[in-house]
């Protein structure tokens, strides 16, 4: 861009001119023209002679001259007519044709031919700038009356202009001024033109040229601004080097040009000129300087400037003058003899010892230093601020001591072999000039070298006479070090972590406060003569000791020395007898004896090696007594308080007995199992010669009471000749009736399919499948099958009694754990049922023992295929508490016996680790069993860990309590652990305790490092309970006990690097879970009769038993009504159903029933009539052969018919004392309004059948809605969790009347005994049954099995309702959860309304003034602020009822009830932080 004033180039964006001060107009923007086109007819004059076009013409240029515009033709002139007779008649005629062509010229001329003048000077416009005396002229040529004129005579099209405006391009070429520069209010400046006339003629236009004259006037007057007026030149340094700088005051020539700008001007224009541009003006000013680099004083320099000369808007002139000025003030040059400023050191030994020269700088910062006060200077120039001369002669002695170093060339002679009172010279030689002086340009010196005398003194001996580590010049020696020694230990212990952490763990946590004192320990003086690369001298060696204790991996505790090595060169005994050195030692920080010895040789090798030993002094410190402060020494190290104290507990294993010498040798394969010898025989016998021949080998064919001792016998059938093998035991006596040939309970049993099925009638005794361990039934004389003995142990072992093997029992949650159905030991052992942890995938396994059990027993081994290297860690836990820990388990080691006293403990967990290898890491327990308490169950204390909690609020929080054991910083192992580790905004984890809890401990521990601290705080109900600060890894783990009875909430927050570990809340009591009871009581059958019975089915009040021995109906009468029961007597579908579901696996096609033909007519036992459309099979009864008097059931359907009086199986029954309620209803009969995921299905517990049971699957959340209308009085039943379901299931019940919860079952698991329940629904409108498993998503069914209700006397409806069955007019941000909802705090309610309070909820609700009152509960909800915000309002026909602000997940559920009495409209708002939300629950309409 430029400027319009001046002409002069610009940056872009300039406001105002740097030259002339104008201010700058932006340009317009460029506007296309767009020109309508108009059809206009150009006048051209012809061309002389027209070529035709070229098929291609190329194009022309456009030519510098226009063409001449056609002229218009005339008319042409008639035909002369031929002359007539009359002469002057023609005359005439030409006369008239003349005029009248003259006539027409003058026309034409006038329209077509005549041309306008325009004057050049009216074109010309002339423009006057500047300032006073130094004004411009300059002029612009406008066209534009040329276009004017040329418009007036023919249409001037765009292609015309161009043409024109080309002509006239160069016509300011012959435009004149007469003066155009340094002009004057005044002056006059003539213009003049000589322009070509005819330019455009071809337009009809001629140029017409002249003069004008222009008077000078309205010039800004000067103003002077002189620049060296604001310039001073200084001087610093040194005389002879000193340097030049131009202190320019900017600030004050802008001030002053400023001052001038606002005289000429007094506008805002002029002010915005000053602030925007008027710096940039002065800026751009130049020096340029004139002189040497080095200055002395008295020279002359000289500054030339330059810059822009005018503000021409303002009048503002600067003026510019040369700058010369004379050098003063440079401070004089001080020179220093180096050789007075030298010191001699010598080392070594009198009589060898060898010199050095050294720059004394204690005399030389004396000296400048007076110096620098005295002429206040310092090191680099004049004294300046706050100026100290110390500091100042501090840094020049610097500055002085490393130009001798790098510029002189310095010598001692002599400089070896030196004794006391020899002189030595010392002489300075610069290294790079010839004068003997070297100028230091920027410190103001001259050094000069020269030389100097010193005389040798002081000098040591040779032997130090050290002879104890006690010596007091010893101990004065090394007595500054001693700090700097525990220094180094604080430094190094992350390293000796690092370094034990190859054996196991620095036990700091027995480490008062982490310190160690140093003892010295031992001092090695080496004493040498002249060498190769040693003068003579002497080297001491100190080494310092300390111990820490160390647990190592096993968990065992040794003690870990650590070694402080120091050298010492060059050390002698001065004539005062003191010890003195050259410099500070070398020092080692060493681990073990090995590295100390190391370090030790190498010292002492290298001066053997160098130099020639004359004498080895050794002084070593008896420790005898010594006790070192902070570290117990190996043996006396105090066990680790985590640790398990295992208590003592005897344990015998059962002591197997001997096969007679004579059939052992017989035997093909035996196994050991529990002090039971079991041998399989290959000798094909019948049974009673097998039994005969275990009787003679000194036991008994082979008795299978479990199947742990079923899969023993079974180990060693692996490669058996036979496919049978007989067992000891039969039905003989009484068919079905299994007895053990010992006496022993037949309760478990292993038929294979189909089986036994008393084929012909005659199979009566017991064998083993040798593929796949099952049994069959064999008729006694069958001599293909072979045989397997037991011999019973000699002793049994203790303890004993009552037990359940740890295998049975199901696991409350499990990683990497199996039961292995055999397990064989590196010793060969083989067992079997063994409970087996993946110790390399840190496997862990819980169970609930519920304080049923006072010891458990078990045998710890590994498997065969165990890898060498493994080395296995097991730790169990009885309610948070250690109860034992084995650590560095191997392979080689033998079986170990578990005993602990578990009496009263409710939760078991047991978790494994494996720091050795990281395949084939299987940890056994053996034989593990679960001792029963021998007197009334103990009640167990109630243990939950943090982990079980309702979590309301976390950030930056883990919770790892469900996983691997946590070994900490020290080796401690613990159950459960939670990280609370964060740096920067903390960390904090908030839970719902619900006043349950009394005590809650733990233990708090700290990270790995040195640096590693954290600080963690314990509120309960907002109110801290516990504080530690700072803790860090060597204060050791800190427990903690906390009373927190009644309290609602804890809150755990962490900083830094810490973790909570080992966390106990105790209940305030211990739940008490209601008897399971059957709801009926039967008479007892005699023990004899009860133990034929193959089975056995309950359906209500009656109570049927299976016999599968042939009898007849009369005989089966007989026994039953013996027994004290009756054959059974099917009255209804359900009764019918329960015989057929337990004869239907039968080994007889029928079943005797209790029903007879008394002439023609079907009656029961007990005399009724039996219903003639019953059950009778197709065609029955047929009295077939005329004989058939007695009812049977078909044992493949669940027909009737009638038989003789035949041997055949049948079912006997026994009736309850307790009567059945005919009119209870069950609850599957009833209309359900609502059903998700529910069925209703027949139920079956193993003995008891129940037609009308319902199925929900809790996995899904099933529940069902029942209406009741308040006509009954209780709701009865049996909970049962489906035994198939999940492991991990995690089941929860609830049963809600009208949205209040009347009974719930929380976390129960397939492992659970099925619950009796009675719950009272006086008054309900609406029964809902809701369930939940949020532990798993497979095979989570839950039973709810007979529910019955009892009817009211009389209906009496509560007429509640929920909000939900009202018409929502309008909803905004609402949700409506249905099924069983868990709060924030884990409470169970049947629904809820959320509302996004963070998005301002509000639901309107239509009740019809059909109530009076509204209830419910309010709580806090997901991502909600546990401190408070969330606002929660309730409104009747738009009349504020209700409303709790500040309200918070801290704050916990909140009642309300308001009166709504004929309100039309409910509404309920809620508002609060972002994404907060609020539950409503439990709500009521009365």
């Amino acid at each position: 861009m430029f400027c319009q004033e001046c002409g002069q180039k610009l940056a872009d964006g300039t406001k105002f001119c740097p030259y002339c001060g104008a201010k700058i107009q932006a340009a317009p923007p460029l506007v296309e023209e767009t020109t309508e086109q108009e059809e206009t007819v150009e006048v051209r004059p012809e061309p002389e002679e027209e070529a035709p076009p070229p098929k291609n013409p190329a194009p022309k240029p456009t030519p510098k001259t226009a063409p001449t515009p056609e002229a218009p033709r005339p008319a042409p002139e008639p035909a002369p007519k031929p002359a007539g007779k009359g002469g002057k008649t023609g005359l005439y005629a030409i006369v008239g044709l003349v005029a009248v062509i003259v006539l027409a010229v003058v026309l034409i001329k006038g329209v077509f031919g005549g041309g306008t003048t325009v004057s050049v000077m009216d074109c010309v416009n002339v423009t006057i700038s500047g300032v006073d005396g130094n004004g411009r002229a300059y002029f612009d040529f406008d066209i534009q009356p040329i276009f004017d004129a040329v418009s007036k005579k023919m249409t001037l099209t765009e292609r015309m202009r161009e043409e024109i405006q080309d002509l006239t391009d160069d016509i300011y070429k012959d435009i004149v001024l007469s003066d155009d520069s340094n002009l004057s209010n005044g002056d006059k400046v003539k213009v003049s033109s000589s322009v070509d006339k005819d330019l455009l003629k071809a337009y009809k236009v001629k140029l017409k040229n002249g003069d004008k004259t222009i008077k000078v006037e309205d010039l800004v007057k000067v103003q002077e601004v002189n620049v060296k007026d604001y310039v001073q030149v200084e001087f610093s340094g040194f005389d002879g080097f000193g340097a030049v700088y131009l202190n320019q005051d900017y600030d004050g020539l802008i001030s002053a040009t400023a001052e001038l700008i606002r005289k000429a001007d007094n506008s805002e224009e002029a002010e915005e000129y000053i602030s925007d541009s008027l710096p940039s003006v002065i800026y751009n000013m130049s020096w340029i300087y004139e002189g040497e680099d080095y200055q002395k004083n008295g020279n002359e320099v000289t500054y030339h400037c330059s810059g822009p000369d005018y503000i021409e808007k303002y009048g503002i002139h600067f003026i510019y003058e040369d700058v010369t000025a004379t050098v003063d003030g440079l401070i004089p040059v001080e020179t220093l003899s180096l050789a007075d400023y030298m010191k001699l050191s010598c080392e070594g030994i009198n009589g060898s010892a060898y010199a050095r020269a050294e720059l004394d700088e204690e005399k030389l910062l004396d000296y400048l230093t007076e110096l620098f006060e005295k002429e206040q200077r310092g090191a680099y120039g004049a004294a300046g601020e706050n100026f100290d001369a110390a500091t100042e002669a501090e840094s020049a002695v610097n500055s002085i001591k490393n130009t001798w170093r790098e510029q002189f060339v310095t010598m001692a002679d002599p400089s070896e072999n030196l004794s006391n009172g020899d002189e030595v010279t010392v002489t300075l030689t610069p290294s790079y000039t010839d004068n003997n002086e070297v100028n230091m340009v920027g410190a103001g010196f001259t050094l000069i070298g020269g030389s100097g005398t010193f005389t040798v003194d002081s000098l040591g001996d040779y032997h130090l006479g050290i002879t104890s580590t006690e010596d007091e010049e010893l101990k004065a020696f090394l007595a500054p070090y001693e700090t700097s020694i525990e220094a180094a230990f604080d430094e190094k212990k992350d390293w000796i972590n690092q370094d034990a952490s190859q054996y196991g763990w620095v036990a700091w946590d027995q480490v008062p406060d982490g310190k160690v004192t140093p003892v010295l320990e031992k001092v090695d003086t080496v004493t040498w003569d002249e060498g190769d690369y040693y003068d003579a001298g002497n080297m001491m060696l100190a080494v310092y000791h300390m111990s820490l204790p160390v647990r190592q991996f096993d968990r065992s505790m040794t003690t870990l020395d650590i070694y402080y090595g120091m050298k010492f060169n060059n050390v002698v005994k001065t004539d005062d007898g003191k010890l003195n050195y050259d410099y500070d030692p070398d020092t080692s920080f060493l681990v073990g004896d090995e590295k100390l010895n190391s370090w030790l040789n190498d010292h002492k090798n290298n001066v053997m090696e160098n130099g020639t030993n004359v004498q080895e002094e050794e002084a070593v410190a008896d420790l005898t007594g010594v006790q070192e402060t902070g570290a117990a020494t190996e043996g006396e190290t105090e066990e680790n308080t985590t640790e398990a104290a295992v208590e003592a507990i005897s344990v015998e294993t059962p002591q197997a007995g001997t096969i007679a010498e004579g059939a052992a040798n017989q035997a093909a394969a035996t196994v050991v199992y529990e002090g039971h010898t079991y041998a399989r025989f290959d000798i094909a016998l019948n049974y009673s010669q097998a039994e005969k021949f275990c009787e003679q080998a000194g036991g008994h064919l082979a008795t299978l009471t479990s199947w742990r001792e079923n899969l023993a016998v079974q180990s060693i059938l692996d490669d058996a000749s036979y496919d049978e093998y007989w067992l000891g035991a039969s039905d003989e006596e009484w068919e079905g009736s299994w007895k053990w040939t010992t006496g022993e309970a037949f309760d478990w049993t292993n038929w294979d399919d189909s089986q036994p099925d008393n084929y012909n009638g005659d199979e009566d005794f017991l064998t083993i499948y040798s593929y796949y361990g099952s049994w069959n039934d064999r008729s006694a004389d069958e001599e293909d099958i072979g045989f397997v003995l037991e011999i019973d142990p000699v002793s049994e072992g203790s303890p004993s009694g009552e037990y359940d093997l740890l295998s049975d029992l199901v696991a409350s949650g499990f990683h990497n754990c199996d039961i292995w159905k055999q397990l064989e030991d590196p010793y060969g052992n083989k067992h079997f049922a063994s409970v087996v942890l993946d110790a390399s995938e840190n496997g862990w396994v819980k169970y609930e023992l519920d304080g049923n059990y006072n010891l458990f027993t078990a045998t710890l081994s590994t498997c065969t295929d165990a890898e060498s290297d493994a080395s296995f860690e097991i730790a169990i836990w009885g309610d948070g508490k250690l109860l034992y820990s084995r650590y560095n388990y191997q392979k080689t080691d033998a079986p170990e016996t578990i005993a602990l006293n578990t009496t009263g403990i409710s939760k078991l967990s047991i978790k494994m680790a494996n720091r050795g290898g990281y395949n084939n890491g299987f940890l056994g327990l053996n034989e593990a069993k679960l001792w029963k308490n021998g007197t009334a169950e103990t009640l167990p204390v109630l243990v939950d860990e943090l982990g079980d909690l309702t979590l309301i609020d976390s950030e930056e929080y883990g919770d790892y309590s469900e996983g691997e054991m946590y070994t900490d910083v020290y080796g401690n192992v613990h159950e459960n652990w939670y990280d609370f580790e964060e740096e920067d905004l903390g960390a904090r984890a908030v839970y719902w305790l619900g006043g349950k809890y009394t005590t809650f401990e733990g233990t708090v521990l700290t990270g790995t490092g040195s640096y590693d601290t954290g600080t963690l705080k314990i509120f309960a109900d907002g109110t801290e309970v516990y504080s530690i600060s700072e803790l860090d890894v060597y204060q050791g783990g800190q427990n903690f006990s906390l009373d927190v009875t009644g309290k609602e909430t804890l809150e755990i927050d962490g900083y830094g690097v810490v973790y909570v570990a080992d966390t106990r809340l105790v209940r305030a009591e211990s739940e008490t879970l209601a008897p399971v009871t059957d709801r009926y009581t039967f008479p007892e059958l005699p023990e004899a009769v009860e133990e034929r019975a193959i089975d056995y089915r309950i359906y209500k009040n009656k109570k049927y038993y299976r016999f599968d021995q042939g009898l007849t109906w009369s005989q089966a009468d007989a026994f039953c009504k013996a027994a004290g029961g009756t054959l059974a007597m099917p009255k209804n579908a359900a009764e019918n159903s329960a015989i057929f579901d337990l004869i239907d696996d039968g080994n007889y096609e029928y079943y005797w029933l209790g029903g007879y033909k008394a002439g023609t007519i079907w009656k029961w036992n007990d005399g009724e009539t039996i219903n003639a459309d019953g059950f009778w099979g197709s065609s029955q009864p047929d009295n077939y052969e005329e004989n058939e008097n007695y009812l049977c059931m078909y044992s493949y359907d669940d027909s009737w018919n009638d038989l003789s009086d035949q041997n055949e199986g049948f079912v006997l029954e026994l009736t309850a004392a307790e009567p059945v309620d005919d009119t209870a209803v069950m609850l599957t009969s009833l209309e359900w309004q609502e059903n998700y995921s529910s069925e209703i299905v027949n139920g079956y517990d193993g003995a008891n059948l129940y037609p009308n049971s319902v199925k929900l699957r809790a996995s899904e959340n099933a529940y069902f809605r029942v209406a009741l209308n308040g006509a009954y009085q209780t709701l009865s039943g049996i909970l049962d969790p489906d035994g198939g379901s999940s492991v991990n299931a995690d089941f929860s019940l609830a049963i809600f009347g009208d949205g209040k919860l009347l009974y719930k079952k929380e976390h129960f698991t397939r492992k659970d005994p099925r619950e009796v329940f009675s719950v009272d629904v006086s008054g309900v409108k609406t029964l809902t049954v809701e369930t939940d498993n949020p532990g798993s998503y497979d095979g989570g069914y839950v039973y709810l099995m007979d529910p019955e209700l009892t009817r009211a006397e009389a209906s009496a409806s509560s007429g509640i309702a929920k909000l939900s069955e009202q018409v929502l007019v309008d909803g905004i941000g609402e949700t409506y959860i249905a099924g069983l909802f868990r709060d924030s705090y884990g409470e169970l309610h049947d629904g809820c309304l959320k509302l996004a309070a963070g998005d301002g909820a509000k639901v309107t609700y239509n009740v019809g003034g059909a109530y009076t009152t509204l209830s419910g509960s309010i709580a806090a909800g997901d991502k909600t602020s546990y401190e408070g915000g969330i606002s929660v309002k309730i409104y009747g026909d738009g009349n504020q009822l209700y409303e709790i602000s500040d309200f918070g997940k801290m704050t916990g559920t909140q009642s309300f009830e308001v009166d709504i009495t004929g309100c039309q409209v409910v509404a309920i708002e809620a508002s609060g932080d972002y994404d907060s939300c609020v539950y409503v629950t439990d709500d009521q309409l009365k």
